[in-house]
């Protein structure tokens, strides 16, 4: 482990997001979500060490094995990864918040899960807002229906949307599906005031995403891959 190679990513990201803060007169918190699915135990108890507590993971196995050594560390562990419905309760102890909720059979068998468990469990709605046939979440068209049908299930606190932006380099393009996504959050919003996260934008995208409302950005390769 390179301590002081992610010590200074670490820095980078931090002074890069209170420089946008200051110059776009943004006065609320924007939270780094580490994505953790590159790093060892060893390098996730050296970040919480900086400071950071968030930590995001992409594979269920994976993730597990990593917390089993990090049990003593105020760790607020969000689910990132595309979530099979099999796997529901193996991660319901284990996760703060799963921010990778894509589809209503989701919603359904989580809900039903928790109920089971006497248990009510954090959320965001993944959105595909770029309409990337590569990427999981909801369509622009079907947020009206989802705020409907969500309040069925009262297991479920939907506390804001993310989004995994497709990879293209027109940052015009890029800008206009961030600003989708902003606005979809803020018509959430209208309904659910407990909505307080919009986590949009990753290594190569977070600035952009920061001027586009995002509030918390998911960060991962930046912080761990040198050259």
């Amino acid at each position: 482990m390179n301590k002081d190679f992610i010590k200074g990513q670490i820095d980078k990201v931090t002074d890069s997001i209170e420089t946008l803060k200051h110059t776009h007169k943004l006065d609320y918190d924007i939270n780094i979500c580490v994505a953790s699915k590159y790093a060892t135990a060893e390098e996730v108890r050296f970040i919480h060490s900086q400071g950071l507590r968030l930590f995001g993971e992409n594979r269920v196995q994976d993730a597990l094995q990593k917390q089993a050594q990090l049990t003593d560390l105020d760790i607020n562990w969000h689910f990132i990864g595309h979530l099979q419905t099999n796997k529901i309760n193996k991660i319901l102890p284990s996760f703060n918040c799963i921010q990778s909720i894509d589809r209503l059979e989701l919603i359904e068998q989580l809900d039903k899960k928790c109920k089971a468990q006497n248990i009510k469990k954090d959320i965001l709605l993944q959105f595909n807002s770029g309409e990337d046939p590569n990427k999981f979440g909801f369509s622009i068209n079907d947020q009206n229906n989802l705020l409907e049908q969500l309040e069925n299930y009262d297991s479920l606190n939907v506390k804001g949307l993310m989004l995994i932006a497709p990879l293209i380099k027109d940052e015009k393009q890029l800008g206009l599906i961030f600003d989708k996504t902003k606005k979809i959050y803020d018509n959430f919003k209208e309904k659910y005031a407990t909505l307080t996260m919009l986590s949009m934008g990753m290594s190569q995208d977070y600035k952009l995403a920061i001027k586009c409302g995002s509030n918390m950005v998911r960060i991962g390769r930046f912080i761990f891959k040198e050259g």
